[in-house]
């Protein structure tokens, strides 16, 4: 979408009627499914990408930042409650496991890149 919004193709308008219902769709999900991983940050990376910043809620970005493990990373795994040891059940890449939140670097890539669009957007955002 965003290459043929650039380019201003003959579909410019279906493009950006597109790009407005994809982005009512990213805003929902991220409203009715709590589970974080990759899908929960990619959805507010597209947010951002697409400079909806006003749509972008806190809480968001708090959780992602909540869930960022001892070590820096990311895991693609939402601990919901432990069962013994390091062991948690939870939700993951399919559905529901029982395991150890472990770094993820695909998850982890997105997060650090979300982080830099939020804080280069903040910049935007004050110099407006």
């Amino acid at each position: 979408m965003k290459f043929i919004q650039e380019r201003q193709c003959d579909t410019l308008v279906a493009a950006n009627e597109l790009e407005v219902a994809l982005l009512e769709d990213i805003e929902r999900q991220l409203t009715i499914d709590p589970r974080m991983g990759d899908v929960y940050i990619q959805r507010a990376m597209m947010l951002m990408i697409s400079g909806a910043y006003d749509t972008i809620k806190p809480v968001w970005i708090q959780r992602i930042l909540d869930q960022q493990l001892a070590d820096g990373s990311w895991t693609n795994f939402d601990p919901l409650f432990p069962v013994g040891g390091d062991r948690f059940f939870g939700f993951s890449y399919f559905f529901l496991d029982i395991r150890e939140p472990k770094a993820n670097f695909h998850t982890t890539a997105q997060a650090i890149y979300l982080m830099a669009l939020s804080v280069a957007s903040y910049s935007d955002m004050r110099q407006n």
